[in-house]
C-alpha cells in the first residue's frame, strides 16, 4: 500500500510482518509482528491507520505512528484480501471461507457477510463506503449492496479473480484474473468496456485517484500502466519476481 501524499510505503510479507518504508529514503520506519502470513495490506487515506489480513484468519487494525496493535477481528478462514473506506470507518475483508465480510473500525462489530459460494481472492469498497466489489475463485466479480448485503450485479471473467480495484466515481470497475487479462466494466451494467493481455497471471490491480490511470501487477514480473479510456499501455516495468501488489499515489505520479 502506498500513502495518498506518496511518501510512505506498506508491505506485508511471509515473514509474518507488517514494515513501513520511507518512499524517499527506503529505510524501514517500523515493524509490527503478525503471527502468520500476511496477504493483504490497506493504509488509510489520512496515512493514521494500517490494516492486514492474514492466514491466521485475522483481519487487524494498527496505529501506524506508534505500531500499536488497535484492535483485531476474526474471519472464518485465511484473509486474502482488505480494503479500507475513504473516510476510515469500515473494512471489508474477503477470505477463504467464501465469505465477504463488512466491519465497524470503531468497535470492531461485524457490520454483514455476504457468502459467495467460492474462495473471495480480492474485494474493493467504494470511496463512500455504500458498495462492495469482490473477485472469487469461480471466475466472477460481483457488486454488493453494503448496507444490505444485497448482490447487485455479477460479471464473468475468463478464469479466477485475483484481484479487484473501483474507481473514486465507483463508475469503473477493473479485474485481473488468472487467464492474464486486465478487464475494465461498467459498474452501472455490468458491460465489458476493455479487455488488456498481459503476460501472466495478473495477481493485482489499482485505480489513480481521478480514475485516468490503472496500474496492474503480474506472472511475468511486469508492473503495466494503463489509461483508463483508451486501455493503451502507456508504460512497463520489469520486476525480478512475479509482482502480487501494486498501489499508486493520488497524483498518479509514483
Amino acid at each position: 500500500a502506498l500513502s495518498s501524499d506518496g511518501t510512505t510505503i506498506v508491505s506485508g510479507d511471509d515473514s509474518s510482518k507488517v514494515t513501513l518504508w520511507d518512499a524517499a529514503t527506503g529505510e524501514k520506519r517500523r515493524e509490527m509482528e503478525c503471527g502468520d502470513w500476511v496477504n493483504s495490506v490497506v493504509l488509510s487515506s489520512d496515512g493514521t491507520t494500517i490494516v492486514s489480513g492474514n492466514s491466521s484468519k485475522k483481519v487487524t487494525l494498527w496505529d501506524a505512528a506508534t505500531g500499536k496493535k488497535r484492535r483485531e477481528m476474526e474471519c472464518g478462514d485465511s484473509v486474502s484480501s482488505v480494503a479500507l473506506s475513504s473516510d476510515g470507518t469500515t473494512i471489508v475483508s474477503g477470505d477463504y471461507s467464501n465469505n465477504v465480510t463488512l466491519w465497524d473500525v470503531a468497535t470492531g462489530e461485524m457490520l454483514q457477510e455476504m457468502e459467495c459460494g467460492f474462495t473471495v481472492l480480492g474485494v474493493a469498497l467504494s470511496s463512500d463506503g455504500s458498495t462492495i466489489v469482490s473477485g472469487d475463485a469461480s471466475n466472477k466479480v460481483t457488486l454488493w449492496d453494503a448496507a444490505s448485503g444485497e448482490k447487485r450485479r455479477e460479471m464473468l471473467c475468463g478464469d479466477k479473480v485475483l484481484s479487484v480495484a473501483l474507481s473514486s466515481d465507483s463508475t469503473t470497475i477493473v479485474s485481473g484474473d488468472a487467464s492474464n487479462k486486465v478487464t475494465f466494466w461498467n459498474a452501472a451494467s455490468g458491460e465489458k468496456r476493455r479487455e488488456m493481455q498481459c503476460g501472466g497471471e495478473v495477481r493485482s490491480v489499482a485505480f489513480s485517484s481521478d480514475g485516468s490511470t490503472i496500474v496492474s501487477g503480474d506472472e511475468s514480473k511486469k508492473v503495466t500502466l494503463w489509461g483508463d479510456v483508451t486501455g493503451e499501455k502507456r508504460r512497463e516495468m520489469q520486476g525480478g519476481g512475479s509482482v502480487f501488489s501494486v498501489a499508486l499515489a493520488s497524483d498518479g505520479a509514483t
